[in-house]
């Protein structure tokens, strides 16, 4: 029995959510708990077999899920996996970016002041 059919909820049913980072960690607990409330799940990963994986964790228990291969580092890689997002006609309604520790690397040697 799913979460949402206990508690009555549907606000995920049906909903497009992209995960990146999906393949393991944080984005894998998340993508796996997004499908188990009815989400269809497009996840990427840098390795694809992180992401199939992942995928196969949630069509086993019955949840939609498609995996791509990207490195959020990489813009032409990025840009390969938003070309691939945009074949579907289904909106994205949900955006989790799980793979985004890169970009704290990149704040903590910027020249910007520190926050208090």
């Amino acid at each position: 029995m799913k979460f949402n059919e206990v508690n009555g909820s549907r606000a995920l049913q049906g909903k497009r959510v992209v995960v990146t980072g999906g393949g393991r960690d944080f984005g894998q607990a998340v993508s796996v708990w997004l499908a188990r409330e009815g989400a269809h799940v497009d996840l990427c990963a840098r390795q694809l077999t992180r992401a199939e994986t992942t995928c196969e964790i949630i069509r086993r228990e019955g949840g939609i899920a498609r995996g791509y291969q990207c490195d959020m580092s990489h813009a032409q890689s990025v840009n390969d996996f938003a070309t691939q997002l945009l074949q579907d006609n289904q909106p994205i309604d949900i955006l989790i970016l799980s793979a985004a520790q890169w970009l704290a690397s990149l704040i903590r040697h910027s020249s910007l002041p520190n926050m208090p």
